[in-house]
């Protein structure tokens, strides 16, 4: 198990077979099913998924070297404010961030949340943040129930008015 907040777990996934975190908040119903078996995981592979997370959330695959840089005044914030596994080092004008984690999409999300006061280094992390970046910028420019409904992968509701 881990702490939070919100308090978390990593049990293995009776699905997937797989190591995975699970909010403690998210659980409805536990009870003991003696025909569902006990799936045990090593404490070296509970620490290495741990180590590979950033902020209780990790993806699949392997974990990745991630850095990204916060200009100064931000990176005073930052520095005070980073997700654990998160560490900065001061440079010039600001922190240069790292981390080795198999969650480059919470760390994106993290970048993209700062603005233009923070540029990825790193190319899967890079490509990650355009992409979040562009989504958002194209919800935003489009009228909103345009932006809903591609959300929802429906047709915008104006033409379903229209005919």
């Amino acid at each position: 198990g881990d702490v939070g907040p919100p308090p978390r777990l990593i049990p293995t996934c009776h699905r997937s077979g797989q190591l995975k975190w699970f909010r403690v908040d998210n659980i409805i119903d536990a009870r003991v099913d003696d025909a569902t078996p006990f799936c045990a995981a090593s404490e070296e592979d509970i620490h290495a998924f741990r180590a590979e997370s950033v902020d209780g959330f990790r993806e699949t695959g392997d974990a990745e070297d991630h850095v990204f840089f916060v200009r100064d005044p931000e990176a005073r914030w930052v520095g005070k404010n980073l997700l654990t596994p998160m560490r900065a080092e001061r440079s010039d004008n600001g922190i240069r961030v790292t981390v080795r984690t198999a969650g480059a999409l919470r760390v994106a999300r993290f970048v993209v949340a700062l603005g233009e006061a923070a540029s990825a280094e790193t190319e899967h992390l890079r490509m990650v943040v355009e992409e979040l970046a562009r989504g958002a910028l194209r919800n935003a420019a489009e009228p909103g129930d345009v932006a809903k409904a591609r959300r929802e992968n429906t047709e915008p509701a104006r033409r379903r008015a229209n005919r």
